[in-house]
């Protein structure tokens, strides 16, 4: 995995668009070019942010791995994996997160995720990566999981 760099704004935007993806976020609502680029802009920029593009050995985009530090902890982070179309159903989601936790689990620390109840798919890939269940909730308020991995070195 690299660092995303602007000129991955409009492959991002595409994922994020892609309707699957729209049904699974906590604000399905279309976002217009302009929205996502001052989004991508500002995380590219963000410090406490740290956002990664995965790729093919032939430099073909998988998808995209976001932590964002939490608030309230600074061992705590929130997750977010979107992977491309063409490559979902193949394993990546769980192997982008694998490595997006080894970058950053250089000291003991935990990582949330909130993911969708009408989204097993998701749920399946943190759930195969070692996350737990911890309660049931609503972002937005849509239901969701809230999902914890502890991760102590």
């Amino acid at each position: 995995m690299r660092a995303a760099m602007p000129q991955d704004v409009l492959s991002v935007y595409a994922w994020i668009r892609d309707p699957d993806v729209r049904r699974g976020a906590f604000d399905p609502k279309e976002i217009s070019v302009h929205e996502h680029q001052n989004w991508f802009q500002n995380k590219l920029l963000d410090s406490e942010s740290l956002y990664r593009i995965a790729e093919t050995e032939k430099k073909e985009l998988i998808g995209q791995v976001r932590v964002q530090k939490r608030k309230e902890l600074t061992t705590a982070f929130d997750i977010s994996i979107v992977v491309a179309p063409e490559f979902r159903a193949q394993g990546y989601g769980l192997k982008m997160l694998q490595r997006m936790e080894l970058e950053v689990a250089s000291r003991p620390c935990e990582f949330h995720a909130y993911v969708r109840v009408d989204n097993p798919a998701s749920q399946a890939i943190f759930i195969r990566a070692g996350y737990l269940e911890i309660e049931r909730t609503s972002v937005h308020d849509i239901p969701a999981i809230h999902l914890l991995r502890v991760m102590s070195i």
